[in-house]
């Protein structure tokens, strides 16, 4: 009844979905129908968990989701909700997207992103996919991409590592693009890291140097060195090194030099 009269009776859910405090409440209702109507619909390791800190103790303190319902009756109206709000959400999507409080929501309609599940997932991602540009520009919007890298499917993930692998120097030195570069390269595979990895390694020695004091590009650099493997690593590592002294001027370029001291003696201890 609760969920009934926020979806169906309340109208006017593109506004829900902007508001500060509804769009969390909604948030979760979609949680909740999901489970009912796509059981299957589980969270799947992301692409980039390998490079998440994890709290000590929380996997043992972590708890289950709650199983769906098997009550046909409940499941066809969670279903019957669910669609009123996919159908809201895939018919706003790309101002929902770059709205400060309802592109959360864009990515709980999303999922797995699985164009199969729903003609509204369908026609979200064809939105979404014809204003990378956009998108990865934006303050909140750069957050549907990186959705889509971490938990989207192969082929959608890859059009994105495209679209920045072709773009790369320019998004790296940009405010917000400069985040979607590192969620590229923590959850590209080992072919796709290599292509932007090469890319900002062999600009000319001037714009590698303006890259790594630069307060947006120099935590895209130690993404890199990061995810690399040793011949990376060494690359990455020989260029700070070369320009330690200018670095160190600067307080981005303290921040790489820090960076890769504490890289190296974490490895070094390990």
């Amino acid at each position: 009844d609760l969920l009934h009269e926020l979806i169906l009776k309340r109208g006017n859910l593109d506004i829900t979905a902007r508001d500060p405090h509804a769009t969390h409440v909604l948030q979760k209702a979609v949680v909740v129908l999901q489970r009912d109507v796509y059981p299957f619909l589980e969270r799947r390791p992301g692409r980039g968990d390998r490079f998440k800190k994890v709290p000590r103790g929380a996997a043992q303190n972590k708890v289950a989701p709650a199983p769906g319902s098997t009550d046909p009756e409940r499941i066809q109206t969670s279903r019957t909700l669910l669609k009123a709000v996919e159908d809201i959400v895939a018919k706003n999507v790309m101002t929902l997207a770059v709205n400060q409080h309802a592109c959360r929501l864009v990515q709980r309609v999303l999922g797995d992103c699985d164009c199969s599940r729903s003609p509204c997932v369908s026609v979200m991602m064809e939105a979404l996919e014809r204003d990378h540009e956009k998108l990865s520009r934006d303050q909140h919007g750069n957050f549907i991409l990186q959705h889509i890298l971490e938990l989207g499917q192969q082929h959608q993930a890859d059009l994105i590592q495209d679209y920045v692998s072709g773009r790369v120097i320019e998004l790296s030195q940009h405010k917000f693009g400069s985040h979607l570069v590192e969620k590229c390269l923590v959850t590209a595979n080992p072919a796709q890291a290599t292509a932007i990895i090469d890319v900002l390694l062999s600009t000319p020695e001037e714009m590698l140097t303006k890259m790594m004091m630069d307060p947006y590009a120099n935590f895209v650099l130690q993404r890199a060195y990061d995810v690399g493997n040793a011949t990376q690593r060494a690359r990455v590592d020989s260029a700070v090194q070369q320009r330690h002294e200018l670095l160190q001027q600067t307080t981005s370029g303290r921040h790489i030099i820090s960076h890769l001291a504490r890289a190296k003696s974490s490895s070094s201890s390990s």
